[in-house]
């Protein structure tokens, strides 16, 4: 049986064995796809946070494998090309949910009306930057200030305008943001944000006759739609298909990195929870034994004052006994009645053992370390 054949056992065996992070890189196989065989085989797999607390030393519980009618190999290679042939990505999928949702709203238009606020102040902005291109190489003109992310060729402006026009209105449509933040387009989905921008791409050209190899950046005619984050970025280019065919595209990306993100973060939080309970208890059970130390040291300084205290009480029952022979004044009685007190006060018996234990119930040593109907000592 190879390495990609297993029976359902074998793969019971293998989700307890090590995380499914592990397995996904040792046989190549994505872990949700473990996660779908193992719901689809009706095997259980270790809840979350259970590896954290095998690490921590803490005691797990491992469900047991249950019985079913009929058992069947799982293969994953055949899994695997399955799920890569037949099955459309959530992406593409994601894709063509918004353009069925708004298939008018997806098309970009031959001539801009009507745009938004934030167009107008972009196009003004381009407008009155015309003159700064002439005589550049480059010719890249882009906004300035508290506009749109717009860097592309003077011929390129009115197309730029209306992709973004229709970008922004699609993305309204779907319920997400767009503002311009720190001079940068942003947009919010969910919690998450991303960079937008609009530019034209440019070839990297080597000069002529240059003692040194230095380059010139001309730009193509190519847009293309730039959405990244701070640690990835990716791109939508003119190509077989104009970039105005992926704009419901680009959406569709960005919905999905923020929900992948918001599972992500949700993940985190529930592991950070099962890490704090962790160490709590750690702490707790830390300061239980330092308790239990301070309870033999009180235990020993019961005991040595109950000593003396029965050393002070033979002593006065002698005194007390010398004083039956003859009469005592009144300063002996006092003296009497004072040292019968001090016995009385110092015996850790005196009161009875019911209150000398109560000295060392833990709600009355260290009520905080207390657990709901916990009445330990």
């Amino acid at each position: 049986m190879s390495k990609n054949q297993f029976t359902r056992q074998e793969v019971y065996d293998l989700v307890w064995s090590k995380p499914l992070r592990h397995l996904a890189e040792q046989y190549k196989f994505k872990e949700n796809y473990w996660k779908e065989i193992c719901t689809a085989q009706n095997i259980p797999v270790p809840p979350l946070g259970y590896w954290m607390k095998i690490e921590y030393g803490k005691q797990v519980h491992q469900t047991k494998l249950p019985i079913v009618e009929k058992e069947e190999l799982v293969n994953l290679q055949e899994y695997r090309q399955i799920q890569t042939s037949s099955i459309p990505s959530r992406y593409h999928s994601r894709t063509q949910a918004i353009q069925d949702q708004f298939p008018k709203e997806c098309i970009v238009p031959k001539r801009l009306t009507h745009p938004c606020p934030m167009i107008e102040m972009a196009k003004k902005d381009l407008s009155q930057r015309k003159n700064e291109s002439w005589g550049r190489k480059d010719q890249i003109i882009q906004t300035r200030g508290s506009n749109l992310a717009i860097h592309v060729t003077w011929k390129n402006i009115a197309r730029a305008l209306r992709i973004f026009d229709t970008f922004i209105n699609l993305l309204r449509k779907r319920g997400h943001q767009i503002t311009i933040e720190n001079r940068e387009t942003v947009v919010r989905v969910d919690e998450e944000e991303f960079m937008v921008k609009v530019r034209e791409k440019r070839n990297r050209t080597l000069r002529e006759n240059d003692p040194y190899p230095r380059y010139d950046f001309i730009p193509n005619g190519k847009l293309m739609i730039k959405v990244s984050r701070s640690y990835d970025h990716k791109e939508w280019m003119d190509g077989a298909k104009p970039v105005e065919k992926y704009l419901s595209n680009s959406i569709a990306y960005m919905e999905i990195q923020a929900e992948k993100r918001k599972k992500e973060l949700a993940e985190y939080r529930e592991i950070q929870k099962e890490q704090e309970k962790i160490r709590a208890e750690q702490a707790r059970q830390q300061a239980l034994k330092e308790l239990e130390n301070k309870k033999v040291e009180l235990l020993s300084f019961h005991a040595e004052a109950w000593r003396k205290a029965t050393e002070l009480q033979n002593f006065i029952s002698e005194v007390e006994g010398q004083s039956q022979q003859k009469p005592i004044s009144n300063d002996a009685k006092e003296w009497l009645e004072w040292a019968r007190a001090i016995v009385n006060t110092s015996n850790p018996l005196s009161h009875g053992i019911e209150v000398l234990v109560d000295q060392y119930r833990l709600q009355n040593m260290a009520p905080e370390l207390m657990k709901e109907d916990d009445d330990s000592w």
